[in-house]
């Protein structure tokens, strides 16, 4: 799972940079043309600079995950069930969307989601699991 954690932290930092790349040459695009100028250019340069920080925030806050996936933190198994919690839900709003237009490739992209969020949510909740990450068993006392 942390693995998984550090994949995603190169695939953020891959696309907050093609979000500065791109943005930044369609910026370029837009301020040749007469009617938008370099105004509508800059809010696209910017625009590409929010969304590449967006990304790298993320990529920082998977990355912080995973290397405390990685050491057995239990903090982090349990950020990671509220985020596959969080997968969960937005596997179900996939899910009514692609029904609702009905297109097949958002409706298996949203089943796919979904079940990789569920697994992570029953592995993540197993007893070996919360022993490995050091979490007291449910219902059991905790002495001081």
């Amino acid at each position: 799972m942390a693995i998984l954690h550090f994949i995603g932290v190169l695939f953020a930092i891959c696309l907050g940079l093609l979000a500065i790349v791109a943005m930044g040459l369609f910026a370029a695009v837009l301020a040749r043309a007469a009617h938008l100028g370099s105004a509508g250019a800059a809010f696209f340069a910017g625009l590409g600079v929010v969304v590449a920080i967006f990304m790298f925030i993320g990529a920082a806050i998977s990355g912080l995950i995973g290397w405390g996936l990685w050491n057995l933190k239990n903090w982090a198994r349990i950020t990671a069930i509220v985020f596959a919690v969080l997968g969960m839900l937005g596997a179900a709003t996939g899910l009514m969307w692609a029904l609702m237009h009905f297109n097949p490739v958002l409706l298996a992209g949203a089943i796919v989601r979904g079940g990789i969020a569920a697994l992570i949510f029953w592995y993540l909740n197993q007893a070996h699991v919360k022993a490995a990450f050091g979490a007291t068993p449910t219902g059991a006392a905790v002495s001081a």
